[in-house]
């Protein structure tokens, strides 16, 4: 196959609140013998992107530190040439990539299926160039496959917060019948994890702005809350729920979601913590409710590979499907904007063809 020499690649120039966003032709990346190269065709966007580009996690100690990079890790497209050791890929395959550029491969929590915690992991869009250019590098090893029958532009999303929300939900071990809440049900998060609990046969209530009631109803929310207009949300679960819920789910990056979140949840119920606040955040939860309440409080860190393939197989067997909003290149700083201001409903993805 006849490769181009260049590129184009969104560059997010001095990140920060006042960073901006433009098309650049660059070279194409080169591959190592465990590599592959891949053909972009769409990338979501996820907040996180958003979160590295304004700078909102800086003084976390978690992002771009300014400077210019290329964002993204919700990558789909084709494997158009191969390393010289690889064998569980091969050109044509389609493939996406993920929050993990690479992890070792060797160490204990790679080896026990853990790899999202490898001590030597690298993130796109960080350590190295995002999904948001036409061709990218990719370990074979921890690269997935997309499912035949997934759509190729609507793949992306499932990668990062499809995974994210599936896995949130089953820590949660809320089973057929049980309630679980999700804060940010209309957006990209969101939107993906009331379709899954829906095909697992548990019930939900989410919670968002009003003007994404509809949207979330129709993908299968039992319940809305709209936290604009409500009055006591966490009262209005434990009508709703005759005590409270199995598992409440926080993929925003709101503290005040936080804050009522752990209001929300049934005895032995579970908190799983998705979204990161822009500064320090600590729960409105005494040790004694924790004991008392049988409470358990845990977090989604990334996902390892089978988590991914999970996720994709699981979304095929079910037709879930990402709900998104395409933008060409061009517009990248629009779909930025929209989603620094919320107003996306679903995933935004961009075209890269």
């Amino acid at each position: 196959m006849s490769l181009p020499k260049l590129q184009k690649v969104v560059i997010v120039k001095d990140a920060g609140p006042n960073a901006s966003f433009s098309i650049e032709e660059i070279e194409l990346p080169t591959y190592s013998d465990d590599e592959v190269l891949v053909r972009l065709s769409y990338s979501g966007i996820c907040h996180t992107d958003v979160a590295f580009a304004y700078g909102e996690w800086n003084q976390l100690g978690f992002g771009m530190m300014g400077g210019n990079c290329t964002p993204g890790h919700e990558g789909v497209g084709h494997v158009v040439a191969i390393g010289a050791t690889v064998s569980n890929l091969k050109v044509g395959d389609r493939v996406g990539t993920k929050w993990l550029r690479s992890v070792c491969g060797h160490c204990h929590y790679c080896k026990e299926g853990n790899d999202h915690l490898c001590r030597e992991r690298q993130v796109y869009g960080l350590a190295c160039p995002g999904s948001l250019q036409q061709y990218i590098v990719c370990q074979a090893f921890t690269t997935p496959k997309i499912p035949d029958s997934l759509s190729i532009d609507k793949s992306g999303p499932l990668l990062c917060a499809g995974v994210t929300i599936f896995r949130g939900i089953k820590m949660t071990k809320a089973s057929s019948g049980d309630w679980i809440v999700i804060s940010g049900a209309g957006g990209g998060l969101g939107h993906l994890g009331i379709q899954f609990a829906n095909k697992m046969g548990i019930k939900v209530i989410g919670i968002d702005s009003g003007d994404k009631k509809e949207f979330c109803l129709s993908l299968g929310a039992d319940h809305f809350i709209d936290f604009r207009t409500s009055a006591n949300a966490p009262d209005e679960v434990h009508k709703i729920t005759g005590g409270g819920a199995k598992g409440v789910l926080v993929p925003t990056s709101s503290r005040s979601s936080y804050e009522q979140a752990v209001k929300m949840l049934g005895p032995a119920g579970t908190l799983v913590c998705i979204g990161l606040p822009p500064d320090s955040c600590y729960l409105p939860l005494e040790l004694i409710d924790i004991i008392t309440g049988g409470y358990t409080i845990t977090g989604v860190n990334a996902s390892s590979l089978k988590d991914i393939q999970d996720t994709l197989d699981f979304a095929a067997l079910h037709d879930i499907t990402p709900k998104t909003q395409l933008f060409p290149m061009e517009r990248t700083g629009e779909a930025f904007e929209m989603l620094k201001d919320g107003q996306a409903k679903g995933r935004v993805v961009l075209d890269l063809q």
